[in-house]
């Protein structure tokens, strides 16, 4: 398969295309990265996408932490306080919360709001890992990819 390079705008624009008013239906967390199984309403086979990411992290952490300070048990762990981060905000979105915005900043991050207004950010470029995001269609077929900051669509 070969691939061209887009531009964050022309990246945007797909990713509005397939992903706006989606869904996440399913989360994967992996020790490498995660996967969110997406899906538009209503609900179809052939509108269910994958968005498989290295790294997903929330814009304003320390907000989020700040209002977390007084849970009965501690969320913060020793190594990885921004996956646990991440799982609550995008696990506040799960079936209930639609995507209402979609931005393609640089280094190819993705910023996703959701109807609850939650941010989360995919990151596009992750050292040391070379692939950082991919998103998919229900078959598998790749529609883009993120891979040391820029951005590949599949070309003809």
């Amino acid at each position: 398969m070969s691939w061209a390079k887009l531009s964050n705008e022309d990246a945007a624009e797909v990713l509005r295309k397939t992903l706006l008013g989606s869904s996440i239906n399913s989360i994967t967390c992996f020790i490498t990265g995660w996967e969110l199984r997406l899906t538009s309403h209503p609900p179809s086979l052939s509108e269910e996408y994958y968005l498989e990411a290295s790294e997903i992290i929330v814009p304003n952490e320390n907000e989020w932490w700040a209002s977390l300070k007084e849970t009965p048990v501690s969320l913060a762990v020793d190594h990885d306080d921004d996956l646990v981060l991440a799982s609550i905000i995008l696990f506040r979105a799960l079936n209930m919360h639609s995507i209402k915005a979609i931005e393609v900043l640089d280094e190819g991050d993705i910023y996703l709001t959701f109807q609850n207004d939650t941010t989360a950010c995919i990151k596009g470029r992750c050292d040391p890992v070379d692939w950082t995001w991919d998103l998919k269609k229900f078959d598998k077929s790749h529609l883009l990819k993120c891979e040391f900051g820029e951005i590949f669509a599949p070309s003809n």
